[in-house]
């Protein structure tokens, strides 16, 4: 269970792990682009239960949009997943509420999303038993984000690698299959 504050710690944590990296542009209108929203808070100890964090990282892709998100995990009760994924469509919205609601529909109910390549096994994904850890796994991943690796053009050397696939078991299938 996690604190208003704590969360808006965590996302200027990641804002300034997306300003560190040359690769995340987000244009000129990219100003704050790390967003938290609290699935559920508790009445009683008004913390935030299962949050969920979105970053956009990167907007000048031709092919989409790279977003950084924390959410539930589907392997540990009360954990998280870190993750980072490309989305054919701009998810933009007056209230953050719905930032989280067209990201949730674009991804796991119209599956308008890319797997990316990775080099390594935490390139893109990441599953922890709390917040935290999570946040560190996705600074990690946003120092590491680099275009040319997690979409390499032919005859880059890294367009043979592989896939991060476990982003279908979190988002699903739906426009795969």
């Amino acid at each position: 269970m996690i604190k208003t504050e704590e969360l808006q710690k965590y996302c200027l944590e990641i804002e300034n792990a997306l300003v560190k990296n040359p690769y995340c542009k987000a244009g000129p209108f990219g100003t704050l682009r790390a967003y938290f929203y609290p699935q559920h808070t508790n009445p009683v100890s008004e913390r935030m239960e299962y949050p969920e964090l979105l970053a956009l990282l990167n907007m000048t892709d031709e092919d989409g949009y790279w977003y950084a998100y924390i959410g539930n995990s589907l392997n540990f009760d009360g954990g998280y997943v870190s993750l980072i994924v490309r989305v054919s469509r701009f998810i933009n919205c007056e209230r953050v509420e719905g930032l989280f609601g067209d990201f949730h529909s674009w991804t796991t109910g119209q599956g308008a999303y890319h797997p990316c390549k990775i080099q390594h096994t935490d390139d893109a994904y990441a599953e922890t038993q709390d917040f935290q850890a999570a946040v560190n796994a996705l600074i990690t991943m946003i120092q590491r984000f680099n275009l040319d690796l997690r979409a390499p053009d032919f005859p880059s050397p890294h367009y043979t690698d592989s896939y991060e696939m476990r982003v279908f078991d979190y988002f699903g299938f739906r426009r795969w299959i």
